[in-house]
């Protein structure tokens, strides 16, 4: 091994743990393609919130809801209430079966949302 490519790898290294110590923090964008809001579960989503680091999709989010993230911030996603969210997009499923967002979309967005999640609790335990 070269001293490059020791070089390269421990840097690779590096900025894994550096992006496991660090919050996510959140911003608003444009949703492109067909997305289904994932705070209320009702509307189609016309932004979505993006990772500032890696711009990874977080949570769709309709008219209603975006005007609440940017009247609350983080705050107003305490508000997912997940046994809730679950029936308004089975719901919507079974009316719309055929219609965008297919359910492999809807999964991959809300594994999105879980992984963030998961981050944010992990940093909170960590940090008390």
């Amino acid at each position: 091994m070269s001293w490059r490519e020791i070089d390269e790898q421990y840097a690779r290294e590096q900025r894994q743990r550096l992006q496991e110590m660090t919050p996510e923090p959140l911003f608003e964008a444009p949703v492109m393609g067909r997305k289904w809001c994932l705070r209320c579960g009702r509307r189609p989503a016309t932004s979505i919130l993006l990772t500032a680091g890696d711009m990874r999709p977080v949570l769709p989010l309709c008219t209603g809801c975006a005007a609440e993230w940017n009247l609350h911030g983080y705050h107003a996603l305490r508000g997912i209430r997940p046994r809730a969210l679950l029936r308004n997009l089975l719901w919507f499923k079974l009316r719309h079966p055929l219609r965008r967002p297919s359910a492999p979309e809807l999964v991959q967005d809300v594994r999105n949302l879980l992984r963030w999640v998961r981050k944010m609790k992990a940093l909170r335990r960590s940090s008390a």
